[in-house]
């Protein structure tokens, strides 16, 4: 449903947002939690969501995020760890095999 929707793009954008070297692993198991639950809603029919749409929304979150951020010095501290967090999700054997992160 669309308020499944929103709610996994305000969760997902509000881990995004809490993003630092720090942090890195918490947001890693909060997201690959997501990706695997993303199958099924909580009632157990298919998801309005697919794992796709949830790579598109990660992307778009983190470019936006790029964008917003102008000065090279603060770009380079939110761009290392989200990279770094993507290549966590791209190499993880149950996430990036069938989202298509990083392909």
């Amino acid at each position: 449903s669309e308020l499944r929707r929103q709610r996994i793009r305000r969760e997902v954008n509000g881990l995004l947002n809490r993003l630092s070297y720090d942090n890195i692993q918490p947001i890693f198991s909060s997201l690959k939690t997501i990706y695997m639950d993303i199958d099924y809603s909580a009632n157990g029919s298919p998801s309005s969501i697919s794992r796709g749409d949830l790579t598109q929304l990660l992307s778009a979150i983190i470019l936006k995020s790029c964008l917003d951020c102008g000065q090279t010095s603060v770009l380079l501290s939110v761009v290392e760890p989200q990279a770094a967090l993507i290549a966590g999700l791209h190499v993880h054997p149950k996430i990036g095999d069938r989202s298509n992160i990083g392909a």
